[in-house]
């Protein structure tokens, strides 16, 4: 638990700086940081309660994903640390953004050979989707710094939850925000997911306990 509170107030630090590096830009030079349509901008009130609400789902996401990459699909260290650092970043890269590159490439070479999309009737999902290239790619460099620099994934998951929570909620468009429907649905979503990462947490740590345990026992015969 120590390791995850460090993990935790990390995250916070270095994402929260960003955060405030952005309002102090839009309050005295109104202006956000942009790249073609893909922007961070200071949120609404309203935008930072979808934020609280949206963050624990995509914190259970960026847990299982960080346990894929940096477990399962962590590639042998290189010859020299930053043989190793590039290494497992491209690879993470990789990982994160080829589905959705072959999914525009279906719908823009369709579009190309026959002069209609593939998916017609869903048009501008693939449009929105173009900006996730990029943000996968960030996710990916930070959870493999975080990764490389803390031995964990915890760090990495949360930063990664606070920026792209916070870069959908404060740069996507929202429809009928506040109707009682979405807030019941949200919280219910909340509670759900905390449930469910209460229950990990405990269960990781009656293994770690039971491990000590049965070292112990071993220590003793």
């Amino acid at each position: 638990m120590k390791a995850l509170g460090k993990s935790l107030l990390l995250a916070l630090y270095s994402i929260g700086g960003v955060y405030a590096v952005t309002l102090w830009i839009g309050v005295w030079f109104t202006l956000d940081f942009r790249i073609w349509f893909i922007g961070l901008k200071a949120m609404s009130p309203d935008q930072f309660l979808m934020l609280l609400k949206y963050g624990v789902p995509l914190l259970l996401f960026f847990l299982a994903k960080g346990l894929l990459m940096h477990g399962q699909f962590r590639l042998m260290p290189g010859v020299t640390e930053a043989g190793t650092a590039w290494k497992w970043f491209l690879a993470n890269a990789g990982i994160n953004t080829l589905g959705i590159i072959v999914l525009i490439l279906i719908q823009y070479l369709t579009l190309f050979t026959t002069g209609k999309v593939f998916w017609g009737t869903q048009a501008l999902l693939i449009v929105l989707g173009l900006q996730f290239v990029l943000v996968n790619i960030v996710e990916a460099l930070v959870s493999t710094y975080f990764y490389r620099r803390m031995g964990r994934i915890y760090a990495g998951a949360f930063a990664n939850t606070l920026l792209i929570t916070w870069f959908i909620v404060a740069g996507q468009a929202t429809q009928y925000a506040g109707q009682n429907s979405f807030n019941i649905g949200a919280i219910s979503v909340f509670m759900v997911s905390c449930v469910v990462i209460a229950l990990l947490f405990f269960r990781k740590r009656t293994k770690a306990a039971q491990q000590a345990e049965a070292d112990v026992w071993c220590q003793n015969l």
